[in-house]
């Protein structure tokens, strides 16, 4: 066998990222993404509390995980708006 003049060249890639086992919150972020984008329409955050009970996210999980989507999930009205929904907003995913 034969090396090339310059002899052998190593490449190395990123450092692959440790795998972990995802959290409670991770499910529920990842829950709450589902369904917002599966959503035809807009949907009340109240409605998506009760919908996460039954998951058992709490209240305060769903409220954590609408915090990590950030600007993701828009509000229709003012936050503390009562007719305030949560929708999916795909240009602030793909930014």
């Amino acid at each position: 066998m034969t090396l090339p003049p310059s002899g052998v060249i190593l490449q190395w890639g990123a450092t692959p990222e440790p795998w972990q086992t995802p959290t409670k919150l991770d499910e529920c972020v990842t829950w709450l993404t589902t369904l917002l984008r599966e959503s035809a329409t807009p949907l009340a955050p109240k409605d998506i509390v009760a919908e996460a009970r039954t998951l058992a996210f709490s209240r305060a999980m769903v409220y954590r995980a609408r915090e990590v989507l950030g600007d993701q999930v828009r509000n229709t009205a003012g936050r503390r708006d009562p007719q305030n929904l949560w929708e999916w907003c795909p240009a602030a995913a793909q930014s």
